[in-house]
C-alpha cells in the first residue's frame, strides 16, 4: 500500500497508529483483534534506520526466525548471489503468516521525476509485488508516489490518496465529534464541510488543537470582533469550513 498526501497532512502519524494497534494485537477504534507476526520500521526521516536496501534486508531478517535470518543473509553477502536469488529465497520463508514493514518518508528516495533513485531498492520493491511474499505487507508512506511502481502488478497494490480529504460521512463525524468535546451544540455543515480541502486528517487536528486553545467565550468574542480570525479557531469558522 502507498499512502500519499503532502507534507503535515498526517501519513506517517496515521500508519504509525494503526501499526501500534497491531503491535498489541488490535485494531485501532475497538474494530476487533488482529494478530502479526511481527513489524519492522524504516524512515528517511531517521539517519539509523534510513530506507536502504541493506536496511530493507536486515528488517525482513528480524522478522523470522533466527537460523532462518542467518541462512538468508549469508545468501546476501555472497558476492556471487543476485538480487533474484535473496529475494526468492526470501519469499519461501514469507509464503504465510502476517509480517509488515513501513517504509517512511519515502519521497527522499525518489528524484524530481518521481523515479526511484537506487536501481538496487526498486529491483527489490519490484520482486517484493512480482513473488509470492504472501505474508509479507509494505506499507509506503510518500509526498510523490514513485511512478516504477505503478505497473508492477496492480492487482496487489493498493494507493491511498490524503490530499483528497475524508470522504462522506467520516469527514462530517470526525469534525463532529471533536465539535463536541470544545463546544457542545456547536452548529455546522457537514456536506459542505466534506468537500473542502481542510478535511484531511492533519488539517482536522491542526484546527482542533488550535479550537481547544481558547475557551468557548473567548472565541465567540474574537468572531464577533472579526471575521477573519486566524486559523478557523472558533465554531462560527467551523461552520463555514473557511
Amino acid at each position: 500500500m502507498t499512502v500519499v498526501g503532502r507534507g503535515g497532512i498526517g501519513k506517517s502519524a496515521m500508519v504509525c497508529r494503526l501499526l501500534k494497534f497491531l503491535e498489541a494485537g488490535l485494531l485501532p477504534d475497538d474494530l476487533g483483534t488482529l494478530e502479526v507476526d511481527g513489524i519492522a520500521y524504516l524512515s528517511n526521516a531517521r539517519s539509523s534506520h534510513p530506507v536502504t536496501v541493506p536496511e530493507l534486508y536486515r528488517a525482513l531478517s528480524q522478522l523470522l526466525p533466527e537460523e532462518t535470518a542467518q541462512r538468508i543473509d549469508a545468501l546476501y553477502r555472497d558476492p556471487q548471489s543476485q538480487t533474484r536469488d535473496v529475494l526468492e529465497s526470501l519469499s519461501q520463508v514469507f509464503l504465510s503468516g502476517r509480517r509488515i514493514v513501513l517504509l517512511d518518508n519515502f519521497e527522499d528516495s525518489v528524484d524530481a521525476n518521481a523515479q526511484i533513485r537506487s536501481a538496487e531498492l526498486n529491483e527489490v520493491l519490484r520482486g517484493l509485488l512480482e513473488l509470492p511474499f504472501y505474508g509479507l505487507k509494505v506499507i509506503i508512506t510518500t509526498r510523490v508516489a514513485p511512478v516504477d511502481l505503478a505497473e508492477v502488478e496492480p492487482g496487489r497494490q493498493r494507493r491511498l490518496d490524503l490530499d483528497k480529504g475524508l470522504p462522506h460521512p467520516f469527514a462530517e463525524d470526525a469534525l463532529r465529534a471533536m465539535d463536541q468535546e470544545v463546544w457542545p451544540g456547536c452548529g455546522m455543515r457537514p456536506r459542505r464541510c466534506s468537500r473542502k480541502p481542510g478535511s484531511e486528517p492533519g488539517a482536522i487536528r491542526a484546527r482542533w488543537s488550535t479550537c481547544t486553545a481558547f475557551s468557548p467565550p473567548t472565541a465567540t468574542r474574537r468572531c464577533r470582533r472579526s471575521s477573519t480570525t486566524p486559523g478557523g479557531c472558533c465554531p462560527r469558522r467551523w461552520s463555514r469550513c473557511s
